[in-house]
């Protein structure tokens, strides 16, 4: 007897046409078509900065060097910064 479960694994993100056969003893055949859609699943950047420094006196200066983040799938298209001061930048 024929299984009539399976398992399939989409590595490619699209649309896809799934069509399934059935023949019986006779040779008859029954057809019928469903749409899959594997969507690509992205994964959130990893964001990672260090301080030249953590406490001074005002006015104190900080760089702050975010080159080790990263993101896996792509590219980190921008950085953007709240100083805690009120003050945000982009960049």
């Amino acid at each position: 007897m024929a299984e009539p479960n399976v398992t399939h694994v989409y590595t490619t993100p699209g649309t896809y046409t799934v069509t399934l056969t059935v023949r019986d003893n006779d040779m008859e055949e029954a057809t019928k078509q469903i749409i899959v859609v594997a969507e690509e699943q992205a994964i959130p950047p990893v964001a990672s900065f260090f301080a030249s420094s953590t406490s001074g006196r005002v006015p104190f200066t900080v760089s702050f060097d975010a080159s080790a983040s990263y993101d896996p799938d792509g590219t980190i298209e921008a950085y953007i910064w709240d100083f805690g001061d009120g003050t945000v930048e982009e960049t």
